[in-house]
């Protein structure tokens, strides 16, 4: 049995009725020659419109509304019954882990995403270094200033052979 189209469409509202015709032949012969039914798709708001107006076809339009809101607003899902226990929280994510670590392309995915972590975090830094206009000595002594670590501070700046700074956090 051969694979093919079973309905045709045609917008009816536009071109002539000759013109019809010759397409509504050509699609009766295709049925004789193949041995199969083949329908014929003419109803459309195009037709609608030349049958009855413009009216006619808003109303249509607003009745196929309101059958579809009433059939949503009935229907009624069947839920399926699990039977199963509910699982603990520990269990489901060592599960999930352990999902994670067997499938190849999570795995790679992750590994990309870790990388360009990286990679992103390490630019910014450099970035914040070139535009602040900070180095490695001063950035030092800035992290081991603080207010528990004034001393090993002032201890770190005079390692470094560098003034202290001016500003200190209280």
């Amino acid at each position: 049995m051969g694979l093919g189209r079973t309905c045709f469409g045609s917008n009816f509202s536009q071109g002539s009725h000759e013109k019809h015709a010759q397409r509504y032949a050509i699609i009766r012969r295709l049925e004789q020659k193949t041995g199969r039914p083949i329908g014929v798709l003419a109803a459309g708001p195009g037709e609608i419109i030349a049958i009855a107006g413009t009216v006619a076809a808003f109303y249509l339009n607003t009745l196929a509304t309101l059958v579809l809101v009433s059939v949503l607003l009935w229907w009624r899902r069947l839920v399926p019954t699990d039977d199963l226990p509910r699982e603990r929280l520990g269990s489901a994510i060592v599960t999930g882990l352990r999902y994670v670590a067997e499938t190849r392309a999570l795995r790679a995915v992750l590994t990309r995403g870790a990388v360009f972590g990286f990679a992103a975090s390490a630019s910014l830094a450099l970035i914040a270094r070139d535009r602040l206009g900070v180095d490695r000595s001063s950035t030092a002594c800035c992290l081991a200033r603080s207010a528990d670590r004034r001393r090993q501070g002032a201890a770190a700046c005079a390692r470094l052979r560098i003034a202290p700074p001016s500003l200190a956090i209280r």
